[in-house]
């Protein structure tokens, strides 16, 4: 079982338009120039669900998605529960989805949890980054997402073995 974490990246072109620059007394063209920025909820939630279908293909895996609002800014990020065996192929994905090529180990003290979890970050994601670690049972799953049955709230499962969406409340 893979926990992560995925924070989407989209590159939005605007264009500025021709007028007179007073400081240099010369005429400046219109361009265009990328502004990049996080993902809305719609937009991301589109994202994971496309990612689930290719995990499924992939890796054989059952997604469980949550998209969760970003606390310093209006946009959103979402963690995946993703339950498979094949973790290298899972995680060859997850890399990909984001752009990246390369991850690096980091270990780091779960202060709910009472202990050292050693877990992997992209460090090149031209599209995102993504955090993963592995999971022992559900319950760890939840404990490292510092979730519980009660606040997960709106919960999205992808089954890819059957090839249906569901919705479950909890």
């Amino acid at each position: 079982m893979i926990v992560t974490t995925i924070n989407r990246i989209t590159n939005k072109r605007h264009y500025q338009q021709a007028d007179w620059d007073n400081n240099t007394d010369s005429y400046r063209e219109g361009s265009f120039t990328n502004q990049r920025r996080g993902m809305l909820k719609k937009e991301i939630s589109k994202d994971m669900w496309s990612l689930a279908k290719f995990l499924g293909k992939t890796a054989s895996a059952t997604t469980e998605i949550m998209v969760e609002k970003n606390k310093s800014n209006q946009y959103y990020h979402a963690h995946l529960i993703i339950h498979t065996d094949a973790i290298t192929s899972a995680v060859d994905t997850l890399l990909s989805f984001v752009g990246a090529t390369q991850q690096r180990e980091e270990e780091r003290w779960i202060e709910s949890l009472k202990i050292n979890k050693i877990f992997y970050r992209s460090i090149d994601g031209e599209y995102g980054e993504t955090y993963w670690t592995t999971a022992f049972d559900y319950k760890g799953a939840l404990d490292y997402l510092q979730k519980t049955e009660a606040t997960t709230g709106n919960k999205q499962i992808f089954i890819s073995k059957e090839v249906r969406y569901d919705t479950v409340n909890k």
